[in-house]
């Protein structure tokens, strides 16, 4: 039949995609910050192909942690929005990533908190021996930083000042662009064809490139 042109391609439906996908989340990754620790964790992804789309679209519902000396300092819900091109490896025979693109990242209203209140601040990043020291206000506090590499340190605590859960997410955002953008090589989002499925095993066979079409993963022949 594929020799007569009579079978052209296998589709693969966003049903089956969202089912191959669940397995492989949640995905926790490190982010660097200045002061304290953070994590950036996706907790779930669903996956969606717009009408007259030639893209995937993966909707990635995922959390931003910052701590310091074990504290909270900043905790947030995301939706991340990524637009997805597959291609296929006819050497390796797998379905990897060819373009992944950050299309939304947006913060969720809901009950994780912001640490906005400056005293407490100081409380959490500076030990007592430091806090007994310093006399004024957060403001010369941070003064007390500014020498050296301390400089990154403090401009990245000034952020919190302003109560805004919006300037800490867009100062990480290149980050976390950078961290999604490293999933194109990670083992776990290369699929490798089953020769013991009978499509894919004659895929493996005939198969000469994967795109997205007609709301599908579309492997043609």
């Amino acid at each position: 039949m594929i020799k007569l042109g009579k079978l052209r391609h296998v589709d693969y439906t966003i049903e089956e995609l969202n089912a191959l996908a669940r397995p492989h989340f949640p995905q926790t990754f490190d982010v660097e910050v200045p002061v304290g620790n953070g994590k950036l964790a996706i907790l779930e992804a669903e996956i969606d192909i717009p009408h007259n789309s030639d893209v995937v679209k993966v909707q990635l519902y995922s959390s931003l942690n910052i701590d310091a000396v074990g504290n909270p300092l900043y905790r947030a819900h995301l939706l991340i929005i990524l637009e997805v091109t597959p291609k296929y490896n006819a050497v390796s025979k797998t379905v990897e990533i060819d373009s992944l693109n950050l299309a939304t990242i947006r913060l969720i209203n809901d009950e994780y908190a912001l640490l906005n209140d400056s005293k407490q601040l100081l409380s959490l990043v500076f030990p007592k021996s430091v806090q007994s020291l310093i006399s004024g206000t957060f403001k010369s506090a941070l003064g007390l930083m500014t020498a050296g590499s301390s400089d990154v340190a403090a401009d990245y605590l000034k952020l919190y000042l302003s109560g805004s859960k919006q300037r800490v997410l867009d100062y990480h955002k290149p980050q976390i662009s950078s961290l999604l953008d490293k999933t194109k090589h990670n083992p776990e989002f290369v699929y490798k064809l089953d020769p013991d499925d009978w499509q894919e095993a004659l895929f493996m066979q005939h198969g000469r490139s994967v795109c997205v079409e007609q709301r599908c993963i579309r492997f043609k022949f």
